[in-house]
């Protein structure tokens, strides 16, 4: 197979049940499945590169290039692999960790590790079923051409022969049995009751439309959550500013029982009792309030001049 060909195989895992897929497109694209579920990982270059340099801190002096070539020879050449372990995220329900480990050429040791999301029955159908449908395809188209050919040299030899022929008995082989060859190798006729349809590349064609606009949905998304998250800590820093030499009250627990604060029922009956007082005593507050105006101007200023 051609280097130059983007689209990789699905590889087996040394000593696990699960495979790799690996495709470097728009995104590079990382799939591992265990042909029940299948988990899918979508990183631009300079994500990939950042996720390197963060799993091999350790690393430096090291050009990037270097780092990005033996990461991604980690995806591709799984044979070279001295640690793979994959497991069920214990932070995120569904994902799955996938940590690789090798030996790089130069000889210092490289990590990668990855949380893959699940992904959806189309993405299965697109990077499983739908691959296994076509090997399944060339092998039936594949085995009817050879069986063709054995029929048509059959035929040649018994003309041979019936000609003069003779064939040296080194060379003699049993008359090709299609029928014989069919019931042997059967198991396709009783899973599958077609053969080759347009409606299987048709629901092809579809799902991977439907897997793109995943893979779009998805890379939108980690942007918004992004800005969202630059956002807040933007908001958190202003808030911050704003509330220095404010003193904050306490938060009341839920647990916590507020006191019921009861009105002043004094100043009330006080301002009752001052409203609901006789007319008549009013009416001497007021008379000795005009007696006090009207006394004699010369005693007032005797009490002054004391």
């Amino acid at each position: 197979m051609s280097k130059s060909n983007r689209n990789t195989m699905w590889k087996e895992f040394p000593h696990s049940n699960f495979f790799i897929k690996f495709a470097k497109n728009e995104f590079l694209e990382i799939y591992v499945t265990n042909f029940i579920s299948i988990w899918s990982k979508y990183l631009s270059q300079e994500e990939f590169l950042e996720c390197v340099k963060r799993c091999n801190k350790i690393l430096e002096g090291i050009e990037e290039a270097e780092l990005l070539a033996e990461a991604e020879s980690m995806l591709v050449s799984v044979d070279t692999l001295t640690k793979v372990t994959v497991k069920e995220s214990a932070i995120s329900c569904g994902s799955l960790d996938l940590h690789l480990g090798k030996v790089a050429e130069s000889g210092y040791p490289i990590n990668l590790l990855l949380c893959l999301t699940e992904g959806t029955k189309e993405m299965f159908f697109q990077n499983v079923t739908y691959p296994l449908w076509q090997s399944t395809q060339d092998l039936l188209a594949s085995q009817r051409e050879l069986r063709h050919l054995l029929v048509e040299k059959n035929k040649e030899i018994k003309e041979y022969k019936q000609e003069g022929g003779k064939i040296l008995k080194c060379f003699k082989t049993d008359t090709f049995n299609e029928e014989a060859h069919l019931n042997l190798h059967k198991k396709y006729v009783e899973n599958f009751a077609f053969t080759a349809s347009e409606n299987i590349d048709n629901l092809y064609m579809n799902t991977k439309k439907e897997c793109w606009s995943i893979v779009k949905r998805e890379e939108l998304s980690s942007k918004n959550i992004a800005a969202a998250a630059t956002s807040v800590i933007v908001k958190s820093e202003v808030e911050t500013e704003i509330s220095i030499g404010i003193k904050m009250e306490p938060e009341v627990s839920s647990q916590e029982v507020k006191p019921i604060i009861k009105p002043d029922s004094s100043l009330d009956n006080s301002q009752e009792s001052q409203q609901n007082k006789p007319n008549h005593e009013m009416q001497d507050m007021s008379i000795k309030s005009e007696h006090r105006n009207t006394e004699p101007r010369s005693k007032r200023k005797k009490i002054l001049n004391l």
